[in-house]
Parts: structure tokens; sequence; C-alpha cells
């Protein structure tokens, strides 16, 4: 029972008559101070994103930033709508989530039973711990040109720089 439904029943046992109106105008009250209190909470979190988007705008608009650097957001969603409609930008996505998907599946197929044996044999985790370290301290990015070279630009480089 809530306290609402406490506090009339008191009432009435007191012999004091219910005041619905009072009662629906204060638990009305509550509900739009809290209504209020939310959307001033979500106002505050997206005045940011918001401002972002305006100077993202206005920069290239201004001729503050070369347009071909950065066009102007209402440009790029048009563009991204047109690809939408098209069917290219499905397309791209489904490439993308490909090698993406291929990269983490070669990783977690490799790198697990690698983890599981270097816990096991405290040896194999001595000397592949020397390697882990040195690599640990290189950037995935600073490795980007040697995949190329190596690799090529093809799909093969796209997927395993994926499982940096």
């Amino acid at each position: 029972m809530s306290n609402l439904e406490m506090l009339t029943l008191l009432e009435l046992a007191e012999g004091r008559p219910k005041d619905h109106a009072a009662q629906r105008a204060s638990s009305l009250a509550d509900a739009s101070s809290g209504l209020a209190q939310r959307f001033g909470a979500l106002g505050q979190r997206s005045l940011l994103l918001v401002l972002l988007l305006a100077v993202w705008e206005a920069a290239p608009r201004l001729g503050l930033v070369d347009v071909t650097f950065l066009p102007p957001f209402s440009e790029v969603i048009a563009a991204g709508w047109q690809l939408a409609q098209t069917g290219e930008l499905y397309d791209d996505v489904g490439a993308s989530l490909l090698r993406a998907l291929s990269g983490f599946l070669i990783a977690v197929g490799l790198m697990v039973p690698l983890g599981l044996l270097t816990g096991w044999y405290a040896r194999l985790g001595e000397v592949l711990n020397q390697i882990i370290e040195i690599a640990r301290n290189t950037a995935p990015l600073a490795l980007l040109p040697v995949f190329i070279l190596l690799l090529g630009i093809g799909e093969l480089s796209k997927v395993s720089h994926g499982d940096l």
C-alpha cells in the first residue's frame, strides 16, 4: 500500500473528507517538477553536442576551415542520406563490419589459446613476456606502414591491422 493510500485511509478514519483535487494537484506538481528536472539535465548534457555540431556547420561556411578537409555537417548528412538511398552505404558498412569481425575472430582464435598456454607453462610465459613488453610500447598506428609494406593495401592488410 502506498503512502498516499495510507494517508487517505487515516483521514477517512479520523472523519475528514478526502480532498481529491488537492491530492491530484500535488501529484501533478511533483510529476511536472520531476519532468522539468529531467529535461533540464538532458538539455545540459546535449548542449556540448549541439555546440559542436554548430561549430562544425559554421567553421567551413565562414571560411575558417577548408571545405575539402571539413565539409559542413549538413552536407555530410545529405551525402550520407544519398549513399543510404542508393545502397552504397550499406555495402560499405557491411565490408567494414566484416573486416572488423574477421580481425577480431582471428585475434581471439590466436591469442586466447596462446594466453592459456602462457598461463599453464611458466617458461613459455617468461619467453613471450619479453616480446609482449616490447610490443606493448609500440603504438599500433605506427605499425600501419609496416603492415602496408609487408601485406599490401588489400583486405589482408586491413584485417591484420584490425587485430592490433
